[in-house]
């Protein structure tokens, strides 16, 4: 299996839906306006191998495994409408206006992640770290927020899961 590695790419305004994207780094890549609308970025499982690994190939599987790596992307504008992000680890990324709707997000890891105005109606957030994310007038309507760290989190004018508004701010 080759190993994608889109770090720092510039793929703004890049049209991704339904893309499979298997434990693909994306640190620092600029997805401005991209659509990854029922794309799927999720972890893999490890095959069993016909030969040993060596210990840098496992060190590296390990390492892949774990999740995609959406860490400190610039996701601005992006369409991410029904897509699977179960695991990724999103810490810092900008996600500003992007649209998250029924988005598969259990156990995504958003610390210190920029959700300003995002739309994440009915997606599934169960087991997500959101602590110290800025929520501010993020939509959460009809979301799954089971066991959801929000510690430190801002919630400014947010539209709860309950279909309430947070506007003492």
């Amino acid at each position: 299996m080759a190993i994608v590695e889109l770090r720092g790419a510039d793929l703004t305004g890049a049209d991704l839906r339904s893309a499979i994207l298997v434990a693909v780094d994306l640190r620092d890549a600029i997805l401005v306006g991209a659509n990854l609308s029922e794309a799927s970025l999720t972890t893999f499982g490890l095959a069993p191998f016909e030969e040993p690994l060596t210990a840098i190939e496992e060190s590296l599987l390990h390492w892949y495994a774990t999740s995609s790596d959406l860490q400190d992307a610039d996701l601005t504008d992006a369409i991410m409408r029904g897509a699977d992000l179960t695991g990724a680890f999103m810490a810092r990324t900008i996600l500003t206006n992007a649209d998250l709707s029924g988005a598969i997000m259990r156990e995504v890891r958003l610390m210190n992640a920029t959700l300003t105005g995002t739309n994440l109606t009915n997606s599934d957030l169960t087991f997500a770290n959101l602590r110290g994310a800025d929520l501010t007038g993020a939509d959460l309507s009809g979301a799954t927020l089971t066991n959801v760290d929000l510690d430190a989190a801002i919630l400014c004018r947010t539209l709860t899961s309950e279909g309430m508004r947070n506007d003492d701010c």
